[in-house]
């Protein structure tokens, strides 16, 4: 049975509990957090009003998305769809927004009891409030928030799962999001290193008695093969699948390497690495908790050689997996690009999950440590909560530019090109003129 009453019980008070949280933090202001929601819903808005498979873009009118005529975000468009049946498109980006903030929420939970984990109604708040960014940027009505959702989706179906379901998961994070597709190939890399490496220390450590784990553990290439059919699925699947291999390459390869290069380009900041000292400054409470389960699993794995074949392959690749991705992520954060913070605080919580249900033994630490967590949490929540309050005071009000852009309808004809000096407004032009082009 998928749920016992109990698994069931729990799953729908998370359920409940996850839309609360979702619910306030996104209608505790008429505030949008983020520009680039207003972009995302007009865009959906667009795709129902027209041929649905019709990606041509001419607002942005001297750029690649025009000429290219596609969308790398068109699967995260195409879910909003629903949300754009209302008069105000304000009052669909704040349920958009508590939908996907809830099926966060709920996902990380599923994959906690799934996989055993203790404090499973910890987990998922943890990592929301871990971070004041990251809870900020939760917020944002954005495609990258699936992109979360499906790749710890995936890892855990790579752990424990059939290849229709890793198929799946891969399809749609590459067709809801192609900028996130890298993550399908890590995420799978990592899955292949590990198997490698646990197979070679069960040669190693085994003896002749022990050689049925050898051979009970055979590696499962149909799953490697069903992230690879499911990607290019997920990827042809959308309108346009050259055009949109063509932008992914100019939107993310080539911007990486341009804002890497440090040339004075005023958007894409995300792109730009964390300092230590600013890292450590935003997320103090979250990095001490990571580094220490971190430290303590090296210190066990010292202690005993073989914790890597200590326990089933689906714990063990849970538990060095999420210690693996976690630690890229985290240095891609300061060293490449900001925008990883939000990857290592979920793969981070899903690592110091592991540690405490897998390697914390039950006496005498566990309590304890529990108790410490829950201060933690709460600190975190508190601080958290506060910050977010402060920022989404001063996020994006209901009428921002609403003025500017009417009179630019009213006094132009259409197919007029705009000159903004602020890229960062055309989200907010766009969303209230679509009579006009814009450059920047």
């Amino acid at each position: 049975m998928f749920f016992t009453k109990i698994k069931f019980r729990h799953f729908l008070i998370m359920a409940i509990l996850a839309f609360s949280v979702a619910g306030f933090l996104h209608f505790q202001s008429p505030n949008i957090p983020d520009r680039d929601s207003l972009f995302y819903i007009r865009d959906a808005w667009l795709l129902r009003a027209g041929p649905l498979f019709d990606t041509r873009f001419p607002w942005t009118y001297f750029s690649s998305i025009r000429l290219l005529g596609s969308d790398l975000w068109y699967g995260g468009n195409f879910l909003l769809i629903p949300f754009t049946y209302f008069d105000n498109l304000f009052s669909g980006i704040k349920l958009a927004g508590t939908v996907i903030t809830a099926l966060l929420l709920i996902g990380f939970f599923w994959i906690a009891q799934r996989h055993n984990l203790e404090l499973k109604f910890l987990w998922p708040f943890l990592m929301f409030f871990s971070v004041p960014n990251a809870l900020f940027q939760f917020l944002m009505v954005r495609p990258q928030t699936l992109s979360f959702l499906f790749s710890l989706l995936l890892f855990s179906l790579l752990a424990l799962g059939n290849w229709p379901g890793v198929f799946l998961v891969s399809a749609g994070l590459v067709f809801f999001h192609l900028n996130y597709f890298w993550i399908v190939i890590l995420i799978a890399g990592v899955f292949v290193i590990f198997y490698s490496v646990r197979y070679l220390a069960m040669i190693f450590y085994l003896n002749d008695k022990n050689n049925h784990q050898l051979a009970d553990e055979k590696f499962d290439w149909i799953k490697i093969l069903a992230v690879i059919a499911g990607s290019i699925a997920g990827w042809l699947l959308r309108p346009h699948p050259v055009s949109a291999a063509k932008l992914l390459y100019i939107q993310v390869i080539k911007l990486l390497a341009e804002k890497q290069s440090k040339l004075p380009l005023a958007f894409g900041t995300e792109w730009l690495p964390y300092s230590w000292r600013a890292l450590f400054d935003a997320s103090f409470l979250f990095f001490i908790l990571w580094a220490a389960a971190a430290i303590f699993l090296i210190w066990a794995l010292y202690k005993h050689h073989s914790l890597v074949l200590k326990f089933s392959f689906e714990k063990s690749f849970l538990l060095w997996g999420s210690f693996i991705i976690s630690s890229a992520f985290f240095f891609l954060t300061v060293l490449i690009a900001r925008k990883s913070l939000l990857s290592w605080t979920t793969f981070g919580t899903l690592f110091i999950a592991c540690v405490y249900s897998y390697v914390v033994p039950a006496k005498p630490y566990k309590q304890n440590i529990a108790a410490v967590l829950f201060i933690i949490f709460l600190c975190m929540f508190s601080y958290s909560s506060y910050r977010n309050s402060i920022d989404m005071a001063n996020s994006i009000p209901p009428d921002a530019h609403r003025e500017a852009a009417f009179w630019l309808k009213e006094n132009s004809q259409p197919g007029d090109i705009v000159f903004n000096t602020h890229w960062d407004n055309f989200s907010i032009l766009f969303f209230w003129n679509q009579k006009n082009y814009y450059i920047g």
